[in-house]
This record gives C-alpha cells, structure tokens and sequence, in this order.
C-alpha cells in the first residue's frame, strides 16, 4: 500500500482593499503580501508529493509499515531562463513490523522551473532541523531525525523539542485506511479496505466504494489540468499520479510566483509566499480539525458599549503611527503591521481570531478608523480557545492607551454633542481648546444677529467656529469634524463652504445636526445629495423606522437591540424625541439609516454619503453624516464651561444612535 501525500494551503486573513467589512476568517481572500504556510498531511494510497506547484514535482514510493524507506532526493532545479533540468536521487531503509523486515525505496525528480527565481527552500531557511518539508518548487528535502528524547514537533512545526506532543491515532481522526500524520513527526497505519472497497472511496482515508480523487484503484477518476485550476507545471491527478505539464509562464512570470501553487505569478514575490517569519513560525497546527483562538468583544471607551465592524489583529511586524492631518487612503492604507490573523466583530462586538501564534507575549491590534488600541496577550496556549477580558478589548480612553482621532468640536446653542463623547469615555483631560494637545478640541459656533449660535466653551479661550472653517490649513488638521445645532439657519460664506467640501473630499469626516443642514444643502456642496425641504417640521415625539435594505442597516438594528436602544427586540424602530424635517428622501448614492412616517410622507431623520460625491466608490475616502433630530433639546448657555452642561447616568436611546454613528463616521471607507 502506497503513500499519497497531498499540500493544503491554508492562507491567512488578510485587509482586503476597502472592504473592512468583510474582514471576518472565512471570507478574506488571500493577498500576495501576506504569508501562505502549506501544511503537509497524509491522505490515503498511491505515494505522491506537490507541495508548491512551482513547475515541479517529486514522487516517493514504500511500504505502508509505519516507517517507510528514505525518499530520494530531490532534483535540483534547471537553470532560469524557462529552461529545465531533472536529476534523480534514490535511497533504500530497512522497516521492521510485526510481519517481518520489509524494504522500502524511494526516488525523486524535479524538472527546473520555469526560469525567473523560483528558487529551492532550504531547511535552513524554514527554521526546519527535523523531518521533510516542501522546498517550495515541487519537491521535498529531508532535514534529519531528532535525537535522545526529542522529537520532530517537540520545539514547534519541523522543530526538534522535549516538548509534550500526544500523537493522535486513527480512531481520533475517524480514519479506517492508508497513512496519516500522528501529528507529531510520525506516521499512523490505519489499515486496509476489504472486498471491492478501496482507500479514498469513502473520502479521505475512508474504505468505500465510490469515486473520490484521493483512492488509488479503477475506480479513481483522474483530473486534468483544467480540473485542477492549473496552468503551469504538473500537478498531482488525485489518483496517484501527475498530470501532464499545465503549461509554462512567459514573461517575467514564474510558476507559484503570485503565491499560488501550479498558477503563473510575478516573480516580483521574492518568497513566492512560503516566507513564514515572526509570529508565523509560533503558529501550530492542532490534530483532529481544531485550531488555536481567542475569543473577546470589542467596546468603545466607556468598557460599556460593544462596538461593531472593529477589526481585530494580529500583527506580524512593527506598527506605525497614522500621519498626522487629513488624507485620502484606502482602508488597507491605514493598516499597518503585516497582519498574520485578522478578524471584524460582529454587530454585538463579539470576535473570534483563529489560527493564532501559540506563546507568551502576543500582540494585538484593536481597530476602527483612526481609533486603535495595541495590547498584549500574556499568553496564547496551543489548540484551545482562550477568552480575553473586556479591559484588553476597550478602545483607548486617552491618549496614552492608544489612538484617538483628532477631532474637531464646534458647539452650537442647542444639542450638546460634546457629552455623547464623555459618555462613551473619553477622559475629560482630552477635551482642550486648540493647541491644548487633546484629541476633542472645542471651538464655538459665532454669534449670531439674533443671540443664537455659540455652545458650552472651555474656558474664555476658547474661539469661535470661524478660526477653523476660514483656514483650510486648520481645518485639514483633523480627522473629524463635528457642527452641533446653532439654533437657526445661519448661511456660510463662500470660502466657508468651499474648505468644507475640500475637506470632505481629500478624506475629512463631517457631522453636522439639525440647522447645520447649512453646511450641506449649498448648491456649492451638496445639495445635489437629498431633496432638502429646510423647516418643513418639527415634534417632540415620533417612532423611527430603521432602513434595513442594506448590510450596515441590518447591522445598526441589530446593535440597537443589543444595547436595548430599540423600540423592541426585533422591532427596527427607534423613538426619537425632538425630530425635525429637512430633508423629503435622499438621492443615490446617499443612504438613508433613520425616517419617520408622516402622512404620506417619509422624511429623513439620519443619512450618509461618500465623498467625493457621485466619484467612482474606488476613489472616495471622506464621508458626511447629517441627523434631523436632537439628542437633547436643552438651550445651552456659552457662559457654562464644559461638562457642566452634560448629564450623568448611561446613554439614552437617541445618544446610542449617535454612538454607533460617530464610529461608523471614524471607521475607513467602504463602498
């Protein structure tokens, strides 16, 4: 009975371009500039290895005794230039077992590759001393046996180590036939079929009598080329043999080089992503299908509030500090570290990471926007789950626990919008005037003709809005900007109106509630993105209806019921006390979140746009919220200091829906 050996190549989560969304483990797709570890695992008869598809392959053959003659070695590979090459090595071992001494051989041939730099892995280079690996061409290399009490798996994957490993067997892994990995550097005989079965004919390692790839008789219907996905070099057939060539590469491309095996890829990939360095080499593979995880859920500030679509990682290399001021990136541009796992929470905050670095000392990332946290996980045991406390899974409170984003706050006489951000927990020592080098910096609206406008201040330093929309260069400081309700409509001036829209569009974020509609329904902003009917009405009382068309609306109902801020569980509606009517319906692409039902009519009470307005998604990286109802409708007076004007006690219903909407304004851009 022969050995068939097959590569799996597990590929880790990755940020995939300007979709943080769809940042969750079993969606992400693989990106040439994260790591591809291939694991090795015996899979029923027919003695055969494709470990990289690098235009090259090697076959062993032996007994199926548990310990089989030493394979050949591997060819060496041709020379570039598409040129090839095939050398062949050979070796004979004794095996003893219960039925006698049984001699096992082994050969080994590896064509050259397609030119360009494929270039063979060393034992050396993949922290290898014991075992065979995959030399990342095509072929295997054998890097010795461990001596005394060690054993290969003992100091981590290929690693002599006294290490406790407990080999599985083949009732464990629900297996009846051929040669499996005991999981610790040796190989399980999990017996033979009878009758007409064969091994493979009931899926992997399983005696039946049906058509699977990996059996070894007749009945074994072979794969081509096509089947396989491959376009370069042999592949194996799944029924003990190889395939003819797929094919070679032109150009600069080489086979595996884009760092998927047997298809055509730059051979810009130096490591033609086999690399596995830093906390990728503490990553450990668990027998029977399970992994190593943690477990947790994100919250804002306050310790309180879960948060979703945070992203959670694991990061593999030094992280760097965001660049000061505003500027138009990509979700992937603002993430730094070479994340090895990563993960978004769900819309209670919950995440799960799995396949992570087994050790002492783990890092990990805590994400939304410009908001992040970096802590350490004392401990990672191997092949477990592991629950990690709200206190580690907090965004920062201040400064000195991670990153905030700079934000701009402008008060205006009624709404006190400062506040929601104290009761999310931010430290009242990161509220400051301008220069003050906190992360919220206060400015008031100005006074109006009519006594209207300006909200709580800091102190009598503090200036007034015009100090900051007046001056480009200022305003483009800031990550956020926020404009309360000044009490009446005030129309901006030109230059106003214009470092605002310029803003917006190089990546700024802008929050603007109730007569603050002024910054938007100018026909040199956007007015082009509802049907804005300024002062059509006003209640103090309504129900809200969620719009739940979309992913991030099913989401935002669900936090709701989450944070019990809904009407019911379940219900999608929200009361909403203080509601105006400004705007009639949106205009695509703007999405509404929130909308009352009044007669016939459904104004908006929440929505949000991309920015630039109407540019391809691609290429939009700034974003406006606007929200026609107020959290509270309390006048405030600019001679009261700040927090004086704030109330105590949890959020209510309405400040949540700020909540959620102040973190998905933060949050990188999505289409």
């Amino acid at each position: 009975m022969g050995l068939c050996i097959f590569s799996s190549a597990t590929v880790e989560p990755h940020v995939g371009q300007r979709t943080p969304g769809d940042y969750v483990d079993a969606v992400l797709p693989a990106r040439d500039d994260f790591r591809m570890r291939h694991i090795v695992f015996a899979c029923g008869l027919a003695a055969l290895l494709v470990v990289s598809g690098c235009g090259s392959s090697s076959t062993t053959s032996g007994t199926s005794h548990p310990s089989s003659g030493a394979a050949g070695a591997s060819g060496t590979n041709g020379s570039s230039g598409h040129s090839s090459g095939n050398t062949t090595g050979s070796g004979t071992g004794n095996t003893s077992s219960t039925n006698g001494t049984t001699t096992g051989s082994g050969t080994g041939t590896t064509g050259g590759q397609d030119g360009g730099g494929c270039g063979l892995r060393t034992c050396q280079s993949a922290n290898a001393n014991c075992g065979p690996i995959g030399d990342g061409c095509g072929g295997i290399i054998q890097c010795g046996d461990c001596a005394g009490g060690d054993f290969c798996g003992g100091g981590g994957a290929s690693r002599c180590g006294p290490g406790n490993c407990t080999p599985t067997s083949c009732l464990a892994l629900g297996l009846d036939c051929g040669a499996v990995s005991d999981g610790c550097g040796g190989v399980l005989d999990c017996g033979s079929c009878s009758g007409s079965d064969f091994c493979g004919g009931g899926g992997p390692n399983k005696c039946g009598s049906g058509t699977y790839v990996d059996g070894g008789n007749a009945s074994c219907t072979p794969r081509d080329c096509a089947a396989a996905g491959a376009n370069c070099g042999p592949v194996s057939d799944g029924c003990g043999g190889l395939t003819a060539n797929c094919g070679s590469c032109s150009g600069q491309d080489i086979c595996g080089g884009s760092g998927i095996p047997s298809i055509c890829g730059s051979s810009n990939r130096p490591d033609a992503g086999l690399s596995c360095t830093n906390l990728c080499l503490q990553q450990q593979v668990c027998t029977g299908g399970g992994t190593t995880s943690v477990t947790g859920t994100v919250y804002a500030p306050n310790g309180v509030d879960p948060l979703y679509n945070a992203l959670v990682y694991v990061p593999n290399g030094p992280v760097a500090a965001f660049t000061p001021g505003v500027a138009c990136l990509t979700c992937d541009e603002q993430i730094s570290g070479e994340p090895l796992v990563a993960t978004n929470t769900n819309p209670d905050g919950s995440f799960t990471l799995t396949n992570m670095p087994v050790g002492a000392n783990i890092p990990l990332v805590i994400q939304l926007g410009r908001w992040r946290r970096q802590v350490t996980i004392s401990n990672v045991p191997a092949c477990t789950s592991t629950p990690l406390p709200a206190s580690l899974t907090r965004l920062p409170k201040n400064k000195s626990e991670g990153d905030i984003p700079l934000t701009a706050m402008v008060t205006g006489s009624v709404d006190a919008l400062e506040c929601v951000l104290r009761k999310i927990g931010i430290d009242d020592a990161e509220f400051t005037n301008p220069g003050g080098g906190g992360r919220v910096q206060f400015y008031t609206a100005p006074t109006e003709a009519g006594g209207d406008g300006p909200g709580a201040s800091l102190n009598s330093s503090t200036p007034d809005g015009t100090a900051l929309v007046d001056n480009a260069a200022t305003l483009n400081q800031y990550d956020l900007a926020l404009f309360a309700c000044e009490g009446d409509q005030y129309d901006k001036t030109t230059t106003e109106l214009q470092n605002v829209l310029n803003y917006a569009n190089a990546g700024g974020r802008v929050f603007a509630t109730h007569y603050s509609y002024t910054w938007l329904y100018s026909p040199t902003t956007w007015q082009s993105a509802a049907n804005w009917d300024p002062n059509a009405g006003t209640g103090n009382s309504a129900v809200g209806t969620l719009d739940t068309t979309f992913p991030k609306g099913q989401a935002f109902s669900q936090w709701l019921d989450v944070v019990h801020a809904s009407t019911s569980q379940g219900s999608g509606k929200i009361n909403i006390n203080q509601w105006r009517w400004d705007v009639d319906s949106v205009i695509a692409p703007t999405q509404q979140w929130i909308y009352l039902t009044q007669g016939g009519s459904k104004p908006v009470e929440h929505m949000t746009f991309n920015t630039p307005f109407n540019a391809p998604a691609d290429q939009q990286c700034g974003r406006v919220l606007f929200s026609d109802f107020h959290v509270t409708d309390a006048t405030t007076d600019p001679s009261i200091n700040f927090p004086s004007e704030c109330s105590s006690g949890a959020l209510t219903a309405q400040e949540h829906v700020l909540e959620f909407m102040l973190f998905d304004l933060a949050s990188c851009i999505t289409p």
